[in-house]
């Protein structure tokens, strides 16, 4: 990996977000390959930018590969920055990137702390150790990031 793009994805992974609120859960796609991390942006035009120009340099594709993932990905990202998260979207993004990585979860850092979806329920139910989720509390908020840097591993 070269320094650029480890700067890139090391920047996206230590972002704190609560300034960089746009997120995804995303890791390797080979079956084995269990480990996911939360990378966070500052807007959905930069997450888009990253999936399209990072990700392919990051998962090490040939140059022909690449070129015919950014094919596959220039429409969806597109959509993504007119439209924001969906998950039919998302899950078009899986099949262009499945050989490569997936992303099991993306959207708005307020999602996961207010648990309103089933994924953000079930990563605040592993942090509060309990089967019914509720929303963070803002006391509990640094201990919660701690826990998001590593949930995924």
């Amino acid at each position: 990996m070269t320094e650029s793009i480890f700067s890139s994805t090391e920047a996206a992974l230590e972002r704190d977000p609560r300034t960089a609120p746009f997120g995804i859960f995303t890791g390797g796609s080979f079956v084995l390959d269990s480990a996911r991390v939360f990378m966070w942006f500052d807007s959905i035009p930069e997450l888009a930018e990253f999936l399209l120009e990072e990700q392919p340099k990051a998962y090490e594709y040939e140059e022909e590969d690449a070129a015919t993932y950014r094919a596959a990905m220039t429409p969806i990202v597109e959509q993504l920055k007119a439209e924001g998260f969906s998950e039919t979207l998302r899950n078009e993004l899986n099949k262009v990137a499945k050989l490569a990585y997936v992303v099991d979860w993306w959207g708005h850092f307020d999602e996961i702390v207010q648990a309103k979806t089933e994924f953000a329920q079930d990563i605040v139910s592993g942090f509060l150790d309990a089967e019914a989720p509720r929303a963070i509390q803002p006391d509990e908020m640094d201990d919660f990031l701690e826990y998001l840097l590593t949930c995924g591993c």
